[in-house]
């Protein structure tokens, strides 16, 4: 039962996240509709860490009437959602499916139903593995119990005295620098069962990783169903990607956040009718990514520059206008609010900065060695990420071959190349952290690289399947050169 109440403490979030996604984007269809529960669910969360935060720095201690606010957000969203849906004619949206004649909708369906049959069974296992790994270590692993949980441990336990928790002398083990999302949503729900228990980060581990692999075979939907499945049943079988999951670290969160930002911001690009508001969630995803873990800063910074050398690429500044910047600024300022203040007036310098000197910068910029050392663990990891039994890249690079790419509208493909674009640059990012670190490098790869990858791989796996055919199309090309 502890579980459901835990469920029950959330759901005024998971609502308010939902509605305030259907009200920015009204996009049709039943897939848009599997679009905003699964990205509702985890833009809900993550706002409601943000009004946590500033509840704390209002009131000192989060309590039922914490709660009383989330509800009364909700009713009056549900107002203006009630209000949108009667503008709309009382109708719910809906769309049209296309009409495939002859026997190319029969293999459309016959490749549709296999893979619906294979993601179905996969979603079964990813649970049953989900669920025995958090058996097995119900409190996480390493960073788990010594950063998010351990921090929201101390924040329930301190009470009112919480920002003892960031003092300059914990050690940079503990990391007391990074963002609040995970550790914030667990003091909520612990504050309101009364207990500490690990079924609340079990828990939230759990609807991220789902609403991950949700929102990724949603979004694909609404271009191929059977290439839906296949990105679905591709990240829920990655070994590594369920570790992270089980692990309840804030990697998978942040691969959510990012996905949802390259997500809206593919359907910014692709719809003018819908752009502000696709922009104003792909803005608000960003910051929740930079509200997560302080990757998620260079993320956010990665599709803003992204989005600005495309912009400049094409001579089209003037296309963005203020009202999209406006969008964008609206769904960034609650996360970005919260981070700074905390970065600025709470927490302590990070062990990345609190230890350099221009020398040493100057001695790391310099060494050829730490490029090759980066390198080849980049390589390694671009080749093979997700710890599958072999390697998945060159199948994907295969398979691209065999399947061709998709026929884009030019909003589609500017909207996919800022995508591209932005992923590419987070990883540079990384790499350049790692060229500057004042840990050892060999060290600080070897913990840290793989799961850098995990963080960008549901975006990559959206961005190279939105760009492909569908998998049925390679059959009924040989089909057709056969007759």
């Amino acid at each position: 039962m502890t579980t459901a109440y835990a469920l029950l403490i959330l759901l005024p979030a998971i609502l308010g996240g939902v509605i305030l996604v259907d009200l920015c984007w009204q996009a049709r269809g039943w897939q848009a509709g599997g679009m905003k529960i699964f990205m509702g669910a985890g833009l809900g969360i993550g706002s409601a860490a943000c009004l946590a935060f500033f509840w704390l720095l209002g009131f000192g201690k989060i309590g039922w009437s914490f709660l009383a606010l989330e509800n009364g957000i909700v009713v009056l969203m549900s107002g203006l959602w009630l209000r949108a849906w009667r503008a709309r004619g009382g109708r719910l949206p809906g769309i049209p499916g296309q009409r495939i004649n002859g026997w190319r909708a029969g293999t459309t369906l016959v490749f549709t139903l296999v893979f619906t049959l294979v993601f179905t069974l996969v979603v079964a296992a990813a649970l049953a593995i989900f669920t025995i790994f958090t058996f097995l270590n119900p409190n996480g692993d390493f960073d788990a119990w010594t950063m998010w949980n351990l921090r929201a441990r101390f924040l329930f336990r301190l009470g009112s005295g919480w920002m003892a928790a960031f003092s300059p002398q914990v050690d940079w083990m503990f990391h007391a620098d990074y963002p609040l999302l995970l550790p914030l949503t667990n003091l909520v729900t612990w504050t309101l069962l009364g207990q500490e228990t690990p079924r609340a980060p079990i828990l939230l581990a759990g609807l991220f990783l789902f609403c991950c692999a949700g929102l990724l075979t949603a979004a694909l939907s609404r271009r191929s169903g059977s290439s839906a499945l296949l990105a679905g049943v591709l990240l829920l079988t990655s070994p590594r990607f369920l570790d992270l999951a089980a692990f309840q670290v804030a990697d998978v969160p942040l691969s959510f956040f990012l996905l949802a930002a390259v997500v809206m911001g593919v359907e910014a690009w692709a719809d003018p009718g819908s752009r502000h508001g696709a922009l104003a969630l792909a803005g608000l995803a960003l910051g929740l990514a930079a509200w997560t873990k302080n990757e998620g800063s260079l993320i956010l910074l990665a599709g803003l520059l992204a989005g600005g050398v495309l912009l400049l690429w094409r001579s089209n500044w003037h296309s963005y206008r203020r009202q999209d910047a406006a969008a964008l600024a609206v769904g960034l300022g609650l996360p970005l609010a919260a981070l700074l203040v905390f970065k600025i007036f709470i927490a302590p310098p990070g062990d990345l900065v609190g230890e350099q000197t221009l020398a040493g910068i100057g001695q790391k910029l310099a060494d050829p060695a730490r490029y090759l050392t980066i390198a080849a663990v980049f390589r390694r990891y671009l080749l093979a990420p997700g710890e599958y039994l072999l390697p998945i890249t060159p199948l994907l690079a295969l398979y691209a071959l065999a399947a061709g790419w998709r026929v884009l509208t030019k909003g589609e493909q500017l909207g996919l190349r800022w995508a591209a674009l932005a992923l590419g640059v987070t990883l540079v990012g990384y790499a350049a952290v790692y060229l500057l670190t004042p840990h050892p490098l060999e060290w600080h790869l070897r913990y840290s690289a793989d799961r850098l990858f995990m963080q960008v791989y549901p975006a990559a796996l959206y961005v190279l399947f939105a760009s492909l055919k569908p998998p049925e199309c390679f059959w009924i090309r040989q089909s057709n050169s056969k007759s």
